[in-house]
């Protein structure tokens, strides 16, 4: 496909060089032309009409010229981008080639006819080990279900065997869980046995200290009675002894009462009228103390004026 568009780009060159040369004859033509023009006034007008076509052609061979050249730079670009394709592909194969290197293990070198034939050979070699590979694994599937049906019927008595199995494990458990509960209830009975016997030897011996605490208690109260009819003697005999004090005292104050008074005044035997009679009698021994001292200093002062008297 490289080398058809190639040969197409060189006819193309071709055509666009003869186009390039008529056109160069065409404008030399012209060029001619245009200097003969004032010695052929005669045939002016053919000569304009010579020179008008000669121009159109000129301008259809430009134009086939203009398109070309874009056809050669279509060429040139497509001719590009497959070479680009052609590199990336060549990468490619070369990758392809180096993996296949380290996947079966051999150097194939450049990509080639001789190393692709050797590549389809050590394919077709591979394809064939793997169809006796799929043979023997075709029969060892086989073997695998019978080992499987095997397995099955095997795990089916197996789970028979666990079912029976688990039947005796909760029977032992069951007997097990009968067997803590009688034991639990035994220790319970053990352990409310040792309660109530230590309750009963703490109310023996809440009892004993009960009984002793009487036993001080009642000892304390013959002490208290004894006590009691002891003071009991000791507030009869108070209360005597108050009786006599009390008619001693009344006797007191009845002599009292009779010692304070006097042919004018009569004291009673009472409190308030002694203490009155007494307050009086204090107050007229005071002012007697007064009336004598103030008598004494008279006296004094009449002494000394006697003896100055006497001195004169």
């Amino acid at each position: 496909k490289l080398a058809a568009k190639d040969d197409r780009i060189n006819e193309l060159k071709k055509e666009n060089d003869l186009i390039i040369h008529a056109n160069y004859q065409l404008r030399l033509r012209v060029h001619e032309l245009e200097s003969n023009v004032n010695s052929y006034d005669s045939v002016s007008n053919k000569s304009t009409l010579a020179i008008s076509s000669i121009q159109k052609d000129a301008k259809e061979k430009q134009d086939q010229l203009l398109e070309l050249e874009a056809r050669v730079r279509t060429h040139m670009e497509e001719r590009e981008a497959s070479e680009r394709k052609m590199d990336v592909l060549q990468k490619k194969l070369q990758e392809l080639f180096a993996q296949l290197s380290v996947t079966l293990e051999h150097n194939y070198g450049q990509p080639s006819a001789a190393s692709f034939e050797t590549v389809m050979s050590r394919i077709a070699d591979i394809n064939a080990e793997n169809i006796l590979l799929k043979g023997k694994l075709v029969k060892i599937e086989d073997t695998n279900k019978l080992l499987e049906k095997d397995a099955q019927s095997n795990r089916a008595t197996i789970q028979q065997m666990a079912n029976q199995l688990q039947s005796h494990v909760h029977y032992n458990i069951n007997h097990c869980l009968q067997n803590d509960t009688i034991k639990a209830e035994r220790d319970a009975a053990l352990h409310d046995k040792e309660t109530v016997k230590t309750e009963l030897e703490t109310v023996k011996s809440r009892l004993d200290s009960i009984q002793k605490a009487w036993q001080n208690t009642r000892s304390e109260l013959d002490q208290r009675e004894n006590k009691y009819s002891s003071h009991e003697l000791h507030m009869k005999q108070l209360e005597n002894d108050a009786v006599y004090v009390k008619s001693c005292f009344n006797a007191f104050k009845q002599q009292i009462g009779q010692m304070l008074s006097d042919g004018y005044v009569k004291v009673e035997p009472k409190e308030e009228e002694i203490k009155q009679k007494i307050q009086l009698l204090m107050q007229s021994s005071r002012e007697r103390g007064i009336i004598i001292t103030n008598l004494e200093n008279q006296k004094e002062q009449l002494t000394k004026q006697l003896q100055a008297q006497i001195d004169i």
